[in-house]
């Protein structure tokens, strides 16, 4: 069969002779993603498929849980003809989703909140690591400056204590040359 223009209406036969599994197999009756409605699956193709521009053929359709097997098969005719699924990545990425849906069930609809918590705590961690790590670097910062002003300031009193005592050995010397000179001139020194 070839593709007919848009103009006219497709008619096709129901969705479950496009595909040997459908609501007669026992084992999807039971898994909840069955029992879907056609805004459940509708959120899943927005959501988890990430292909909304389909979604209005697909509540068109009224594709419920029970549609989910067929698309979980390569079915040209199905996603070409039915959903006017052109592009090939959209029907493969469609069939994967399915498929992984079938398989392995719906994805969970809340978020485990321990993980959260646990997420939460880390970055609240970290942002105190980060932030303690700045108020050490700029307390270290500081008290460097302190210490270099002050390792400043001793070395000026070590050049004042070297001239200090400089000027005192000079002064001693001084005093003792005049108290020889003193003493000579008292005692009568002739040499000097």
């Amino acid at each position: 069969t070839g593709l007919t223009p848009a103009s006219s209406p497709v008619s096709l036969p129901p969705l479950s002779v496009f595909c040997g599994v459908g609501p007669g197999t026992p084992e999807l009756t039971y898994t909840t993603v069955y029992n879907w409605t056609v805004q459940q699956v509708e959120d899943w193709l927005l959501v988890s498929v990430e292909l909304p521009q389909y979604s209005e053929t697909f509540r068109k359709q009224k594709l419920d849980g029970r549609a989910l097997p067929r698309l979980a098969v390569k079915n040209t005719t199905l996603t070409v003809l039915v959903l006017k699924i052109l592009d090939r990545s959209h029907s493969q990425k469609l069939q994967l989703k399915a498929l992984d849906i079938i398989l392995f069930g719906p994805p969970p609809d809340h978020q485990n909140w321990w993980k959260d918590l646990v997420l939460a705590l880390s970055v609240l961690m970290a942002l105190s690591g980060c932030w303690f790590a700045f108020v050490q670097t700029r307390k270290s910062r500081d008290d460097l400056s302190r210490l270099m002003k002050d390792l400043e300031g001793l070395q000026r009193a070590e050049q004042s204590l070297l001239d200090l005592q400089d000027k005192s050995v000079l002064i001693h010397s001084t005093d003792t040359l005049y108290t020889v000179l003193i003493h000579c001139t008292d005692t009568r020194c002739t040499h000097y």
